[in-house]
């Protein structure tokens, strides 16, 4: 049996969804408007206190933001800027918390802005907690 193959921009042509301009900027204005409710300002004004009480993770998504910052040597600079992405991405699907989804997001952006991860760090298991407080060290 001899298949044709596919054409890769077909594959993704019949793939594609986006939205329009213009519910893109709805959706972005709706964010800004949740950001400033809740916390009178933009997440990318919020200092390391703000991040603990704005945008304090889930267990889960506490646990996945350790390992990554163990695992790829993240700065708490580092750590703060994909608390606030993080954050971003939640206000633009409008959830009250960040969680897993938000935080993965944030860090495959960070990969692709060109900031990357440190892979040559040493591997640790998942779930091994820095600190058992959340939000410690966020300053």
């Amino acid at each position: 049996m001899r298949v044709t193959p596919t054409e890769v921009a077909t594959l993704l042509d019949s793939r594609r969804i986006s939205d329009s301009n213009a519910v893109v900027r709805l959706r972005v204005a709706r964010a800004r408007a949740r950001q400033l409710d809740r916390q009178g300002a933009l997440n990318s004004a919020l200092t390391g206190s703000d991040l603990e009480r704005y945008a304090l993770p889930d267990r889960e998504t506490w646990d996945l933001l350790q390992f990554t910052a163990r695992r790829f040597n993240l700065s708490a600079r580092a750590y703060g800027r994909i608390l606030r992405v993080a954050r971003t991405s939640a206000d633009l699907a409008s959830a009250d918390a960040i969680d897993v989804h938000h935080v993965s997001e944030a860090l495959l952006l960070r990969q692709l802005d060109g900031e990357g991860l440190d892979t040559q760090a040493p591997a640790l298991p998942y779930g091994r907690p820095l600190d058992e407080r959340p939000g410690a060290g966020i300053h």
